[in-house]
């Protein structure tokens, strides 16, 4: 359900005013995000630790699974100087209180273990109904969780520190690509409203980092490997440096005139990572990732971006090459075509 931005502002006071009571002073507590974390949980989970431990005088560490790949994210983790520790590595039972930010408990998209009591859950992607926590702050209508602290950030009266602006503006400019995707008005208003804390240079240099080789060797077999189909581009990436290039390229490619869909794929590890985006505002793309995946678990989306990963069996080469083709031919389906016939992006 959509809302004005004078109703999320009320709607996140109410849940705000009810944090101090799940906090005493001393308590060590455990920020959760999403494996591969993007600008947004990190900027997200930033913010929260300030927050919390400004507030109510507690201990937050923050944990994470994957790992972090690409430059521009690279790059704001160590303008933020926070410390984020593996969820492998975590001893969940030395936690009083246990948050989860930008996934939730049950998305395919984490570690988090659904049979674990949470604590507090903000989160911006459709509710799931497994999602239980003392308090749930999960707003679909609102384009990024980190918008939803900024709000926090205000209803505090604490002072934003430079390096928390600054994550926070890149954050809600990268999800929602400069307002173009999946952006509310309220996600417009914290945007501006945090950006007078920022700095500029700080900005800069997250935006625009050095990149290393393996970007541009993936940059080549996205552009090499990428097929065509009126207004589809499907891209196998085969083998990737990180699972979040698959998303970086796949928003690259969308780049291309007359271009409404795409879809790439890369393999990272043991799983083939599945990467969906439109340039149509109510395209469903989440919902049309889980047909392609199969799995619920797995997936995870909005209207206009999805994602997802398929586990890949040990002898994989044979079985990936026939999961990719069979991809292809069902996206094409599900975007309307009886017969497709893919021709090379780069012909000749």
């Amino acid at each position: 359900m959509q809302y004005t931005t004078e109703q999320y502002q009320q709607r996140i006071a109410r849940q705000f005013e009810k944090f101090a009571s799940l906090f005493n002073a001393g308590m060590h507590v455990l920020v959760v995000m999403h494996n591969f974390p993007d600008p947004d949980a990190l900027a997200s989970a930033a913010a929260f630790k300030y927050l919390a431990e400004e507030l109510y005088k507690v201990k937050v560490s923050i944990g994470y699974g994957g790992n972090i790949g690409r430059a521009e994210n690279k790059a704001l983790l160590k303008r933020m100087k926070i410390f984020l520790k593996q969820i492998s590595r975590i001893k969940f039972s030395k936690y009083e209180r246990i948050v989860v930010v930008d996934t939730q408990p049950g998305a395919g998209n984490n570690l988090i273990d659904t049979r674990r009591r949470y604590h507090l859950v903000v989160d911006h992607h459709p509710l799931r109904r497994d999602t239980k926590a003392d308090i749930v702050i999960v707003e679909p209508g609102i384009g990024v969780t980190s918008s939803i602290f900024v709000e926090c950030l205000r209803l505090s009266g604490l002072p934003v520190p430079m390096y928390l602006a600054t994550a926070l503006v890149y954050a809600i400019s990268a999800e929602t690509q400069n307002m173009k995707r999946e952006a509310h008005d309220f996600d417009v208003r914290s945007y501006l409203y945090i950006y007078q804390f920022v700095s500029v240079r700080q900005l800069s240099e997250i935006i625009h980092p050095k990149l290393p080789q393996t970007y541009f060797e993936a940059l080549g077999r996205a552009l090499n490997n990428a097929y065509i189909f009126r207004n589809l581009i499907y891209a196998p990436l085969n083998e990737v440096p990180n699972a979040e290039m698959v998303a970086e390229m796949c928003d690259f490619l969308l780049r291309r005139e007359r271009i409404g869909w795409v879809l790439c794929t890369g393999k990272y590890k043991q799983n083939l990572y599945v990467s969906l985006r439109s340039s149509h505002k109510r395209a469903n793309a989440g919902k049309i990732i889980t047909k392609l995946v199969k799995n619920t678990r797995n997936v995870g989306g909005h209207e206009m971006s999805a994602g997802g990963f398929i586990p890949l069996p040990n002898n994989q080469k044979e079985y990936m090459t026939k999961l990719e083709e069979a991809l292809a031919a069902q996206f094409g389906s599900l975007m309307g075509y009886e017969s497709v016939v893919w021709k090379p992006l780069l012909d000749g």
